[in-house]
């Protein structure tokens, strides 16, 4: 079970497989893939759409295997749906963030006008890195601004949900000059081309 938050023009959701069943999930989606009939898209923001998950009866009892978060590209939303998403994923479930790279201090922060916008959503693997040692991380020099996978998964622990306000109150005020010292040191970049776990998104 795939799902996806920020559906956009549909080009990610274009590569599933008509094996698997996915959803995507966007308030404005533009598709113009040619996307498997097995996709559902929910016209609603990722809030509306985990506030009403249980109460749905084909997601009541249903797990994520995988999904990739590329919406609201700011960092109490990325974080909050990597929360939703985590509580409701399998044990051995793979969670993607998009844009946790940041390039520069304007591109890399909250005004979304910026050229090359891809917000402050690194802020959310910040928090990761320093909250959750337990994770699996990897991250992907895929351009512009890689991709973060996660796993070793913990559907039960509510850590950060319960730490969530906080959370924000401490993080939001960080800069890109952050990034550079405290927690860009912290990762290894791996080539795209020499890491199977890409291989997985296409299945």
């Amino acid at each position: 079970f795939y799902l996806e938050i920020g559906v956009a023009k549909g080009d990610t959701l274009s590569c599933v497989m008509p094996s698997t069943d996915a959803v995507g999930i966007d308030p404005n989606p533009r598709i113009e893939r040619r996307i498997s009939p097995n996709i559902d898209i929910f016209t609603e923001t990722s809030d509306a759409f985990f506030a009403a998950y249980e109460k749905r009866p084909q997601f009541a009892a249903r797990k994520i295997d995988l999904a990739f978060i590329d919406g609201l590209h700011h960092f109490e939303q990325a974080l909050r749906d990597f929360i939703n998403v985590e509580k409701r994923s399998t044990n051995d479930g793979l969670i993607v963030l998009h844009d946790c790279i940041p390039f520069d201090e304007v591109n890399s922060g909250r005004d979304g006008s910026a050229t090359h916008w891809v917000g402050d959503v690194w802020k959310t693997l910040a928090v990761l890195l320093d909250h959750r040692p337990e994770l699996d991380i990897k991250i992907i020099g895929a351009p512009p601004s890689g991709l973060v996978l996660v796993s070793h998964l913990s559907p039960d622990l509510r850590i950060l949900e319960q730490q969530f306000v906080s959370l924000v109150d401490a993080y939001l005020p960080l800069r890109f000059a952050d990034w550079e010292h405290k927690y860009a040191p912290r990762i290894h970049i791996r080539s795209e081309e020499h890491t199977s776990e890409l291989q997985s998104l296409r299945h």
